[in-house]
Parts: C-alpha cells; structure tokens; sequence
C-alpha cells in the first residue's frame, strides 16, 4: 500500500510505522522457532532483544497518534469491541468444554500481575498490528473509490458544461438568423413607408410585437455573450436582478473549453446561492468581466443566504446533498485561475459573495 501511494505520489509516511511493528512481530515469530536452523547466533541475539517489543508498541501509538479524522477513530472503536465480543465469546466456549483458552488467559494475566510483560505486549501489538492493518486497507480503499468518484463526476460535469455550450451556441444561430429575419423585416417595412401603405406597417408592427423580445446582446465574443444571455435567462426565472459587464474584443486567446469551465461555473455557484435567499428583492448576481493591461479580469459578486458550510481546512465544501457528487466548482475555477498566473479570490460578508481572479493572456495573445 505505501509503494502504491508512493507512486502516487502521495505517500503515506504513516504506513512504515506500522510496516516496522509488523516486522518486529513477523521476525520476532520466525527467529524464536527457526532463526537457529538459518542465522548466527549474533544475528538470533539481536533480533531476540527484549526491547524490539517496546518499539513495537510506540511505533504502534506514533501510527494511531497520527491519525487525526474522526471517522478513523470510529472505525477502530468499533473494531475493538466487535473483536473484544469475539475474544470473550471464544473464552466462554473453550471454558464449557475445557480448552486451552480458557487455561491460557488466566496463565497470561498472572504473568502481567507479576511483572513479566513481554508475551502480553507481544498479542495486544500482534491484536493491534492487525486491526490497524485491516484499518489501513478500508482506508486505502475508500481513498481510491473516492479519488475515482470525484474524477468521473468531474469528467462528467467537465461534459455537461460543453453540453450545455453547445445548446448556447444554437440558441444564438437562431437568434442571430432572427436579427436577419428582423433586418428583412425592417426593410420591408421602411418600404411599405415609402409606398404610404399605412395599414400594411401597422399590420407589421402588431405582427413584430407579438414575437418576443431578442434577448440582450453584452458583448461582440460570442463565448462570453452566449454564457451571460443563458444566465440572465436562468435568473430572471429564479426571480434574481442580474446585472452583467463585458468588456472584452470579439476574439480572446483562452481555449474556449477553459472560458467556458471558469465562467459556468462561476455563474452556476452564484445562481445557486442567491436563489437560496428567501427575500425575492434581496437576490441579485452582478458579473464584470473585462480585458484590462495584459488580464481577464472577472469579478462576480451575488446575495446568498449566509450560509456556509467549512471543512477542517476552513476550505468551503458544497452544501448540496450529495457532496460526493459534487463540490468541483471552486476547486476547478482555482485549477483554470492557477494555470494562467492567477489565483481565485474568494470573499464573503453576511449576506455577498465575491469570487474574482485576473487571467493573464496567455503569450500568443499579448
């Protein structure tokens, strides 16, 4: 397990103090039945010394003292009296029918109460060593079940994002293909005009009020636009005032999956939090995006009900239910930010959160 973690490159140091007290168990073992038969008699003296057993158990205690997570801590509880049911239900058999058990334990205590405590360290660490080791695969497990977990809801989110981009960028062909209706139509009515036809521009015009009104054109970068225009519709529908910015040239030099990742998901978190205001005339997202001196600066900021939910780092986790499924958004904004010489500034007051960051141009763009 710790060669794994280590070619993970993220090793976990705690193993080798419980590789070193099983070790001492394991050659403890073989050289008091078999070390004469194979090793010097030197060799069998060292690896026999009394004192290997103390190492033992503190190598033992600095592994559980290390150990910090509360959840940890339950499952070892829960391991030791499951396995304390186990020794006594087994003591209370081998004392009904005469077996050796029920003779031994009392033989080990009367050697504890004498002060030979050699042979019961050597079963409470070989006891420990083993649960600890049953401990350290459930969690070795769960962390892998987990890094995988995170890694495809990411990859998908990853999908739905460009998903949903994809479905933005039709909505705009069509709204542009309206414009291009509109300019036809404008045309005809400047004609009809010119004609004096009166009744066929009044015709036009009840005819033109009955379609609905073209959504709100923020900048000529049809990335950015198409985003604002989706969020603008999502907040209007969550009753949310949305205030938008975009001061940006109709190219960028960004990778469109990056712009995309880093303002969806920014949008998305601050739809999500100020829809949690019960007070409709409280919710509000106000987004500023602008190409100033060499950086895309981005600033978001929206009411949310004030809210938070921490974890041990006092890093903020996702208050959706399942936060194993989700909790990406920040993390993957920090990734984007970090990847072009930024950081995420992340700041709140009682009832405003602001995320902002300042991207540099990548050198193609400068």
């Amino acid at each position: 397990m710790f060669l794994f973690t280590l070619w993970e490159r993220s090793p976990n140091w705690k193993l080798l103090l419980l590789a070193f007290a099983a070790w001492l168990i394991l050659s403890d073992l073989l050289t008091s039945a078999q070390g004469g038969y194979f090793l010097s008699p030197g060799v069998v003296q060292v690896l026999t010394w009394e004192g290997w057993i103390y190492l033992g158990v503190l190598a033992l205690l600095a592994y559980l003292g290390l150990h910090r997570e509360k959840i940890f801590w339950q499952a070892l509880v829960l391991l030791l009296l499951c396995s304390a049911l186990i020794l006594g239900g087994s003591w209370l058999v081998s004392a009904l029918t005469d077996g050796y058990l029920s003779r031994y334990i009392p033989l080990l205590w009367s050697q504890v109460t004498s002060g030979d405590y050699d042979t019961f360290l050597h079963w409470v660490t070989l006891w420990l060593v083993f649960l600890c080791s049953v401990l350290s695969l459930w969690e070795f497990l769960r962390k892998i079940i987990g890094v995988r977990t995170r890694n495809k809801s990411l990859e998908i989110k990853e999908q739905l994002l460009l998903s949903n981009y994809a479905s933005l960028e039709e909505r705009l062909r069509e709204d542009a293909a309206a414009r291009h209706e509109f300019t036809h139509w404008l045309m005809a009515i400047d004609s009809l005009a010119q004609q004096g036809d009166l009744e066929g521009v009044r015709q036009g015009l009840a005819q033109w009020k009955k379609q609905d009104a073209p959504l709100p054109r923020y900048t000529k970068n049809y990335t950015v636009n198409a985003i604002l225009q989706d969020a603008a519709a999502k907040a209007k529908a969550s009753h949310i005032r949305f205030f938008a910015e975009a001061q940006v040239p109709k190219d960028l030099p960004f990778p469109q999956q990056d712009l995309c990742s880093l303002l969806m998901n920014l949008l998305e978190n601050a739809l999500e939090g100020a829809a949690q205001v019960k007070e409709e005339d409280r919710r509000f997202l106000r987004i500023r995006v602008a190409l100033q001196h060499g950086f895309l600066a981005v600033c978001c900021e929206n009411s949310y009900s004030g809210n938070l939910r921490l974890d041990k780092k006092r890093q903020l986790c996702t208050t959706k239910d399942h936060p194993e499924a989700h909790g990406f958004g920040l993390p993957k904004m920090s990734a984007i930010a970090e990847k072009y010489h930024s950081v995420l500034d992340v700041r709140y007051t009682q009832d405003t959160f602001t995320v902002q960051t300042a991207l540099s141009l990548p050198a193609a763009g400068r």
